[in-house]
């Protein structure tokens, strides 16, 4: 832990001991804490961001061709004419 973030604790700490404003302590600490988590793992974050960006894509191009797949293919018109043929039979 950085002598920044102990420092901010030990201070949370002895306010919230003391009742001073302990919901606003927290929810301040909780966010500092938070950003700078952050910060210190952009790189990490940015590698993240991509992939799930490139999974979102296959995500969408499987569906694309699963649909394709699905969807009745265009069949000659002698196999649609036989098949009408059958059908009125």
């Amino acid at each position: 832990m950085s002598r920044q973030c102990s420092e901010l604790v030990d201070e949370t700490d002895a306010r919230i001991e003391l009742g001073v404003a302990r919901q606003t302590l927290l929810q301040t600490a909780a966010s500092w804490l938070i950003h700078a988590g952050i910060e210190a793992h952009q790189p990490l974050l940015e590698r993240v961001r991509a992939t799930v960006a490139e999974i979102r894509q296959l995500r969408t191009d499987a569906q694309v061709m699963a649909q394709q797949l699905a969807a009745p293919a265009s069949l000659p018109d002698e196999v649609t004419q036989a098949d009408s043929a059958a059908d009125k039979q």
